[in-house]
């Protein structure tokens, strides 16, 4: 078992093979690191596909790239975080990538309201889509 390991438990057999793999650790060779939280489904495959069809619609009526706009709305609307690299800070963004469901969802909603109230954009996009 080369570390990183993951084991979803959602259901018994899950459990026993947690708890196998937590059995078998050699703690001659090192101690480890055990963490256990709520397992959440990183975005889907539809809001993906909707951020970027958002972005291809904002690109057409402004004039810019997809990857502009969703650069620029990175910077805007996730986060930011300082890393400190060779004694030196530098912001950075998130990956949407690297978002959660409801992460994703609230993302959404902000880009989305962004282009129709800021850009006066009409996105013939439906309800369902943004879930």
């Amino acid at each position: 078992m080369a570390p990183p390991f993951r084991i979803i438990v959602g259901n018994e057999d899950a459990r026993q093979r947690a708890a196998d793999v937590l059995t078998a650790l050699n703690l001659d060779k090192c101690p480890w690191a055990v963490s256990i939280a709520p397992y959440k489904r990183n975005r889907s495959l539809e809001q993906n596909n909707l951020l970027w069809k958002v972005y291809t619609i904002v690109a057409e009526e402004t004039g810019h790239s997809p990857e502009e706009i969703h650069d620029w709305c990175r910077q805007q609307f996730l986060p930011a975080r300082f890393v400190e690299i060779n004694g030196q800070a530098h912001e950075v963004r998130r990956s949407t990538a690297t978002l959660k469901v409801d992460e994703m969802t609230e993302y959404l909603n902000r880009v989305m309201s962004w282009a129709t109230a800021d850009l006066g954009i009409v996105l013939p996009i439906h309800e369902k889509d943004a879930a």
